[in-house]
C-alpha cells in the first residue's frame, strides 16, 4: 500500500508542477497568495491528503473501494454533527488551530511579541495549561506509531 500512497502523492505533485508551468499566477506562495486562493488550496491540500491515507492505512484495497464507495456515495451529514458533538472538545481545538493559522500577519506579530514579553515563570504556566488541556482530551487508547506496523 505504501507503494500505492507514494505513486498518487507523485502523481499530485507531477499534474501540480504541469499546472504552475501552465498557470504561471499559481506560483505564489504562503502570505503572498490572495485569501481566498490560500484557503481553498489549504482544503484542496488536506482533503487529498486525508484521502490518500486511506490508501496507506486499510489492510487491502477492497477496503479502500468500500471506505470511498461509503464517503462518495453514502455519506450521511447528521454523522457529522453526532461526531462534533461527540468529540467537541477535539473539534474546539482544531477550530482555534484554524483561527490561529489564519490570523492576520500582525496579529500574529503581536501575539509572539506578548508571549515573549511573558516572564518565565508565566511561560510554565501557559506550558502546562497547554499540557493539561491536551491530556483531557485524549483518548484512553495508544495507536501504535503507523511505521511500526510493516
Amino acid at each position: 500500500h505504501f507503494v500505492v500512497w507514494g505513486f498518487v502523492h507523485g502523481l499530485a505533485l507531477c499534474v501540480h508542477k504541469l499546472l504552475l508551468s501552465i498557470i504561471p499566477s499559481w506560483k505564489q506562495e504562503g502570505r503572498s497568495m490572495k485569501p481566498y486562493n490560500r484557503f481553498f488550496s489549504t482544503i484542496l491540500t488536506f482533503h487529498f491528503i486525508c484521502l490518500t491515507w486511506i490508501i496507506f492505512r486499510t489492510s487491502n484495497l477492497e477496503s479502500v473501494q468500500a471506505m470511498f464507495q461509503q464517503i462518495f456515495h453514502n455519506f450521511d451529514i447528521g454523522t457529522v454533527w453526532a461526531t462534533i458533538a461527540g468529540q467537541w472538545k477535539m473539534c474546539g481545538i482544531i477550530v482555534f488551530g484554524y483561527l490561529v493559522i489564519y490570523l492576520p500577519q500582525r496579529c500574529s506579530y503581536r501575539l509572539k511579541e506578548l508571549f515573549y514579553s511573558i516572564p518565565i515563570y508565566g511561560k510554565l504556566i501557559i506550558s502546562v495549561l497547554v499540557l493539561w488541556v491536551i491530556i483531557q482530551i485524549q483518548t484512553n487508547d495508544i495507536e501504535p506509531f503507523i511505521y511500526y506496523q510493516f
